[in-house]
């Protein structure tokens, strides 16, 4: 097994519509780097596995448009500028022959995820809504309205809810003793039928 991170922080940085532009480029280059990998002896036969967080969730969609992918894992994909838009704007099952969403923040109009379904299985974890220990509800403006100047040191960003998706995921692949219960359901209305609070 090989693994490859890329580190696109810069790119990932406010403006966001900036970020949400630099997103197909960031895709373009890991397509470049498979093309290599393929001239190197990269067989369809071997499997590709991509995982990303946030509007890298759509890069991992981007990529999988172009290039045979085995699976997707989006973790908490943003839903600005994504939400309600065509497949091809976005992650989406045609992605990958496997695409597995996991969304934890999804809760009020300042959050950075989407209770868009765009796997062939959605997690909604705690129906993506704030998370445990999560403190989502503290000042600041939404973070499509973010700039440079903004993000001070030693400022938490809000996305405490946000970031509870890739650290849920390690989490599940590390502890092999602790099972997350889940519930298939077509819609959160049918889950709460389901489930009695």
């Amino acid at each position: 097994m090989s693994v490859l991170s890329v580190d696109w922080q810069a790119g990932a940085e406010p403006p966001f519509e900036q970020a949400v532009s630099n997103a197909r480029v960031v895709a373009l280059e890991i397509l470049s780097l498979l093309k290599t990998l393929k001239a190197y002896g990269l067989t369809e036969e071997q499997r590709i596995y991509i995982i990303g967080h946030g509007l890298g969730a759509h890069i991992a969609g981007y990529v999988g448009h172009m290039h045979a992918v085995h699976k997707i894992t989006g973790l908490d994909p943003t839903g600005a500028y994504f939400e309600h838009m065509p497949p091809v704007v976005r992650l989406d099952p045609s992605d990958a022959q496997f695409v597995e969403v996991l969304h934890t923040d999804a809760f009020s109009g300042r959050s950075q995820g989407t209770q868009t379904s765009m796997g062939h299985v959605d997690f909604f974890l705690n129906g993506a809504k704030q998370q445990t220990n999560c403190n989502d509800t503290s000042p600041f403006s939404s973070f499509t309205k973010l700039d440079r100047n903004s993000l001070k040191e030693g400022d938490i960003l809000p996305a405490c809810s946000h970031k509870r998706s890739f650290k849920y995921f390690i989490e599940s692949a590390r502890n092999k003793n602790c099972e997350y219960i889940g519930f298939e359901c077509y819609s959160y209305k049918d889950f709460e039928e389901v489930i009695e609070f």
